[in-house]
Order: structure tokens, then C-alpha cells, then sequence
């Protein structure tokens, strides 16, 4: 029915009205059916990251996670695989038993939840920093990991309709290697980075990027390997570029930090120093006028006033002419003090260990 024939067909206006309802239903019918077939074929497309930038989550009781809780989330799933249930259908867990080796201090079982939900459930606060989260980290970092081959199946992913992981698509049936290290870097602020070096079976290098989101797929461990001496050649290139690169970061964020601290200093002393002389100014404009004052007064008790007046403020003036002094000598000493800090920032010690290699294909 359309409104033409809304109008030739309809004789009253509880008549137009009534069919303009019905007109409406049935649009309003055929336009969430169109909005949820345009949907559909959107999440079907998107890249994984397109789904967590424009958050396109319907429920509502659960809020945004960051990417570290997510690898955390991850990590301990495998890790209390055998200790706890965890629901497929949001980030919650129920820990039935401790890990071996576990001390229970601090570590409660029941539900734990990684991030907050809006219904008011009752969970404990899984976190990094919570002793059961140290304890899941500690047990995955001390684990001996020889080289081997690692499946990542992104055919499995897609097929349980997760959202697409377009550097991960662009992988499939190709394989090579990939290590992944601990770069640390000893200043005054300690730094740790985790550098990936990767390639191909062709010698083509993988950005860090598609290392990570790699790692985001399930996969499947398979035979140990030898890392052909090539290859070792190979990835070790990557990883010192990659280490001058962080170490350069490093080294242009202090000298940032430097130059605005410095601009700070002289600025912060200049203030200091223009309040200081319009003081000055005025204590010496007030001291003239006091003078003159004295020397016209009629009367001696007023004269000793007036010049003990003036004594009084020539003893301010010479305050503050002292404490423009000073205020330059602290300026010099931040200085002297700043600089020490930068010499010391400047002095990075690095070191890096191989947390493992693996032989990866993705299928």
C-alpha cells in the first residue's frame, strides 16, 4: 500500500490514519529486516580491530577490555584450564581448586570476573597485579619452550564466525619463523619491550603487528625443530634493528623530556625574576617618596617616622635584591641537578633474552 492509494481508497481520517499505521508497521518491519542483513555482512567483514574500535558488542553489561587483559585472559584460560570453568560467553571464570604449587594467601576460589559488569554480580576482581594473575604469569614465564612448530588454524576461527584478522588472512598457507624476545633496557626507569623477529619461508619479514594479532588465532603444537643457521642469521638482524629502533625511542623521549624540563626551569625563573624587579621598582619608587616626605616635614617626631619608614623599606629592597640572588643560584642547582639525571638516563645498559622460537604456518 502506498500513500496514493492510501488517499483514494480511504474516505475518512480514522480511515488515513489506519492505514498509515499499518503502511508504517509494514515499513518498519522491512527496514530492520534490511538493518540486520547490512549488519550482518558488516561484522562478517570487518577486521578483527574495526570490531574493537567501534565496540560492537550489543551487551551492554560488559565494558571495553584493553589488549593486555585480553592476553591475560588468554594466558589464563591455559594455564587454569584444569582448575576453574570459564564461561565462553563472557570474561568470567570459576575457580573450583588451586593451581599445584599455589599458596592460597590472597586467593580465594570462586567466581572471578576480568572486567566489571553492570548487573551487580558478585565476583572477585581478576587483574593484573591480583596474586592468582602473578601466579598464572610466574608459572607461564618459568616454562622451558623448545623450538617447534606451531598451526595456527585461522580456518577454525572463521568457521566459529570470529571476526576477521585481515594480517592474519593474508598468512594462510605460507609458513616461516618467528621468535619473540625481552628486550630490557637499564637507565633510572627500568623498560622492558617484547621485540618480534619473523619471516617467511620466501625471507619476507613480518611486522611486530602481524606477529601479534598471529598469536591472537589458536593454534597447534606440533614436532621440535632445528633453526637453520640462516634463518638464525636472519631473525637476529631483525632483532638488533628492532632494538636500535626501541633504543632511539628511548633516547629522542629523554631528550623531549630534557628540553621541556629546561624550558620549564628558565621559565619558571623568569616569572620569578620580573615579579622580583617590579617589587624592587616599587619599593624604590616608595623609598624616593618617603624621603622627600621626611625632608618636608614640618615636625621632628614626623621626620623620624618617615625616615624610619624608609630604613624599613630599604631593608625589604635588600631582601628581596637577596632573594634574586638565591632564586638564580636554585635555578642553577635544578639545572646541574637535571642534567645529572639526563647523564644518568643517558648511560642504558640492554639486554635481551629469547623467550622462544617457534616454525609457524597458518592454515
Amino acid at each position: 500500500m502506498g500513500y496514493a492509494s492510501i488517499y483514494q481508497s480511504s474516505r475518512t481520517s480514522e480511515e488515513i490514519a489506519r492505514a498509515f499505521d499499518q503502511l508504517q508497521s509494514e515499513l518498519e518491519e522491512q527496514i530492520t529486516a534490511q538493518l540486520q542483513d547490512t549488519r550482518a555482512k558488516l561484522l562478517e567483514n570487518f577486521d578483527g580491530d574495526v570490531h574493537t574500535r567501534l565496540r560492537l558488542n550489543q551487551d551492554q553489561t560488559t565494558q571495553q577490555i584493553t589488549r593486555f587483559e585480553e592476553w591475560l585472559w588468554r594466558l589464563t584460560q591455559y594455564e587454569l584450564g584444569d582448575c576453574a570453568f570459564f564461561d565462553p560467553n563472557g570474561y568470567t571464570f570459576n575457580l573450583n581448586r588451586l593451581p599445584a604449587g599455589i599458596q592460597s594467601d590472597g586467593i580465594a576460589l570462586g567466581p572471578y570476573r576480568l572486567i566489571t559488569h553492570k548487573n551487580g554480580t558478585e565476583a572477585h576482581h581478576f587483574r593484573l597485579g591480583h596474586p592468582l594473575a602473578e601466579h598464572v604469569l610466574a608459572r607461564a614465564k618459568g616454562r622451558p619452550l623448545p623450538v617447534a612448530e606451531v598451526t595456527f588454524r585461522y580456518d577454525h576461527h572463521r568457521a566459529l564466525n570470529h571476526p576477521r584478522m585481515s594480517l592474519v588472512e593474508q598468512l594462510q598457507g605460507r609458513s616461516g619463523w618467528s621468535r619473540l624476545s625481552l628486550l630490557t633496557i637499564e637507565a633510572l626507569e627500568p623498560e622492558q619491550h617484547l621485540v618480534f623477529s619473523a619471516i617467511d619461508d620466501d625471507g619476507n619479514s613480518l611486522h611486530e603487528e602481524t606477529c601479534e594479532r598471529l598469536f591472537m588465532i589458536a593454534g597447534e603444537v606440533g614436532k621440535e625443530w632445528n633453526v637453520p643457521e640462516t634463518v638464525q642469521t636472519l631473525l637476529d638482524d631483525q632483532c638488533e634493528a628492532a632494538k636500535a629502533k626501541i633504543v632511539q625511542d628511548v633516547t629522542q623521549r629523554n631528550q623531549t623530556y630534557f628540553e621541556a624540563e629546561m624550558d620549564k626551569l628558565e621559565n619558571w625563573a623568569e616569572d620569578l625574576k620580573q615579579g622580583l624587579e617590579r617589587e624592587l621598582k616599587e619599593l624604590d619608587r616608595e623609598i624616593k617618596s618617603t624621603k622627600k616626605e621626611a625632608r618636608q616635614a614640618s615636625s621632628l617626631d614626623a621626620k623620624v617616622a618617615l625616615h624610619k619608614k624608609a630604613k624599613e623599606l630599604e631593608r625589604q629592597r635588600n631582601d628581596k635584591r637577596r632573594r634574586l640572588f638565591e632564586t638564580q643560584d636554585e635555578v642553577d642547582a635544578r639545572k646541574d641537578s637535571l642534567i645529572e639525571d639526563i647523564e644518568q638516563r643517558l648511560k642504558q645498559r640492554t639486554e635481551d633474552v629469547a623467550l622462544f622460537t617457534i616454525r609457524w604456518c597458518v592454515r
